[in-house]
């Protein structure tokens, strides 16, 4: 899996997904979605599934693979 995390700037879906990238400016993947979670935990963001994720934050995960 290569798990990618996302939001839509302003919230707005029409606005495209903006992603989350490394200090290269490359996009940031995670093997599983818990990894990315726990990324996610480490930067202050508190959710502890995807769904709050989503649902509080405006956060997405994707599965590129």
């Amino acid at each position: 899996m290569n798990i990618t995390i996302y939001s839509y700037p302003e919230g707005i879906s029409l606005n495209g997904k903006q992603y989350l990238l490394d200090e290269n400016n490359d996009l940031l993947t995670f093997k599983t979605a818990d990894t990315a979670l726990n990324h996610l935990k480490s930067l202050g963001v508190a959710a502890e599934t995807e769904e709050e994720l989503e649902e509080d934050f405006g956060i997405y995960l994707e599965d590129e693979s």
